[in-house]
């Protein structure tokens, strides 16, 4: 009798699994005591799409009304999203499994975790995950599944369910990711360095801007140990569930930029004078949008542009820098042959200058030769 129960609760999880009928409900609860569903998209009598009266900022309203008519969760029974409340790790991942199309169609009955049962509302998207190896727990064999996502785990995640072969950095490039966003390498695990910096590259995970209180200047962190607010989350899935909708495969071959192609840029981080060194790595992003549909070209606005300082003046008051390659969001590049004149002004208040986010510098691609 107990194998047939085991078969038969078996049997009617992969059946959900199959047609899309398995309902995701998250245990997190609204400040009126309601609860937040993840909505099934096959689900034919699942409600009208109805937008949480919560979020006024158009591009977040944008977000979400794409991820709800994708089906991928409502809003709270009160019509509110609570969009500065933190996230759990169970509703990041349920969502993320969605919106990456992260089907299985085989889930065990019998749990790997600790603290995820098989009536456990994120069972489904939990062990899908484990079963991919994007998860592996605790050392202990929990998962924690209220417990509150991290902005690390956040990274972490959404760059297990890329492709390897969208987007693969070298070792230079993690290092450089992270020492632009002064972030220390003894407080990042070793095991999730590659993932997060795959994450920011990909747009996925952005900086957090703090204000200097001795120089007054900006800088960038990732602060990684912060807990994820929903919609922030919700940001980065966003990003994650276009990719779902487009063919952004890494180019197999190298595709270069056309020459005379004017490029608008800012630094994605503060560059110091004094720190200024040949060699050193220094990333912008592209202001303006750029299209060339004879090309079949698109690069967004946002596309990281990677570029290594090739000479600096005596004083340190020059410096120029040689860009080599576009990351677009989706993880697919274009080469490119260009360089961007520096040039550091005297500050009032302080003893160094800075060439900080914002300030734009407008550049023209030269002209390349093919690797024979």
């Amino acid at each position: 009798m107990i194998w047939c129960r085991h078969f038969w609760i078996l049997g009617v999880m992969v059946f959900c699994m199959l047609t899309g009928l398995g309902s995701l409900v998250s245990l997190a609860q609204s400040p009126e005591g309601g609860t937040a569903k993840i909505a099934d998209p096959l689900d034919a009598q699942a409600p009208p799409v109805a937008m949480p009266v919560d979020v006024v900022l158009q591009p977040d309203q944008a977000i979400l009304r794409y991820l709800i008519q994708k089906g991928y969760f409502n809003a709270f029974p009160d019509n509110r999203f609570y969009p500065e409340s933190r996230i759990s790790r169970a509703e990041f991942v349920t969502l993320l499994y969605r919106a990456a199309r992260l089907n299985t169609p085989f889930i065990s009955e019998f749990p790997y975790f600790r603290d995820v049962f098989p009536d456990h509302w994120a069972y489904i998207p939990i062990e899908g995950f484990r079963m991919r190896n994007m998860t592996a727990g605790d050392a202990k064999g929990f998962f924690r599944p209220a417990d509150y996502l991290t902005r690390q785990e956040a990274g972490v995640f959404l760059s297990k369910t890329l492709p390897a072969n969208w987007l693969k950095l070298s070792s230079q490039e993690i290092e450089a990711t992270f020492t632009a966003y002064n972030q220390p390498e003894n407080v990042i695990p070793a095991w999730a360095r590659y993932d997060l910096a795959r994450s920011v590259y990909a747009g996925f995970l952005l900086p957090v801007h703090h204000m200097s209180a001795q120089h007054g200047d900006l800088n960038f962190h990732l602060d990684l140990n912060e807990p994820m607010t929903r919609i922030e989350a919700v940001r980065m899935v966003y990003r994650r569930a276009l990719l779902e909708g487009e063919d952004t495969l890494m180019p197999e071959h190298q595709v270069w930029l056309p020459e005379n192609m004017t490029l608008v840029l800012t630094p994605t981080t503060a560059i110091p004078q004094l720190q200024i060194a040949v060699g050193q790595p220094i990333y912008f992003a592209l202001v303006d949008q750029v299209e060339a549909p004879t090309l079949n070209l698109n690069m967004p606005r946002g596309t990281r542009v990677h570029g290594e300082v090739l000479e600096v003046s005596a004083d340190k008051s020059q410096a120029k820098v040689r860009l080599d390659r576009a990351y677009l969001p989706s993880g697919a590049f274009y080469n490119l042959a260009a360089e961007v004149d520096l040039t550091f002004k005297a500050a009032e208040k302080t003893q160094e200058s800075f060439i900080v986010p914002g300030e734009k510098f407008q550049i023209k691609t030269n002209a390349w030769s093919p690797s024979p």
